[in-house]
């Protein structure tokens, strides 16, 4: 029962690295929960003075959860673009990525307009739009955004510009970092991509199938 609940079966599969999908699965609930905590505090449910456990660990979880969710993203980037190419893999990520963002949040902004009397969001003609360009103010989509954009743009880095981990971690650690998101989240991605570089060299393998 439980390997059935887990999907055990098709994440223990020979060609799949179980502890990222399960690192995944993790990640997801740690999100769910941050979600949860924002929506029952903006109604109020959630205050600075109370459940303060619940927020201790808002905050604890805040500090790898997305973090890890780029890494985990950036570990099959090389073997993408190794049998893709960069153009397939950049038309893959539009179709697996970018097009959801693009049904799903027109989907839930429509819907919140239509129920905007029961939601706790304000939503506008312009947050259609928002989807792309400010993300952020549309809950939860910023990071489909970013996983696109940043997957597109450390593939491009990689592929055609040819930066290595070591000249993207300098990028970061001059400053930029700190001040672009963007920049942090590459470079979690170019760790993952590095991480797994060297665990094939170490022990060559067939590629997993986690992608």
């Amino acid at each position: 029962m439980l390997k059935d609940l887990f999907n055990a079966k098709f994440v223990l599969n020979s060609n799949r690295l179980a502890w990222i999908d399960y690192a995944r699965g993790i990640c997801i609930i740690l999100v769910c929960y941050r979600h949860c905590i924002e929506g029952l505090k903006g109604i109020g449910l959630i205050t600075p003075d109370n459940y303060p456990m619940l927020r201790i660990l808002n905050i604890c979880f805040f500090s790898f959860r997305m973090p890890l969710f780029f890494i985990i993203s950036g570990l099959f980037v090389s073997s993408g673009l190794i049998k893709k190419g960069l153009k397939t893999y950049v038309n893959t990520r539009f179709k697996v990525i970018f097009y959801p963002l693009l049904v799903w949040g027109t989907i839930q902004i429509t819907i919140q307009f239509l129920l905007k009397n029961y939601v706790n969001a304000h939503r506008e003609p312009m947050d259609y739009l928002n989807l792309i360009i400010q993300p952020r103010r549309i809950e939860q989509f910023w990071y489909l955004n970013a996983l696109f954009f940043v997957g597109i743009l450390y593939a491009v880095l990689k592929s055609v510009f040819r930066l290595n981990y070591w000249q993207q971690l300098l990028i970061e650690k001059s400053g930029l970092g700190d001040s672009r998101p963007s920049v942090k989240y590459i470079c979690h991605a170019s760790r993952g991509d590095q991480a797994m570089g060297e665990s094939r060299s170490r022990s060559p393998r067939s590629v997993p199938t986690n992608t």
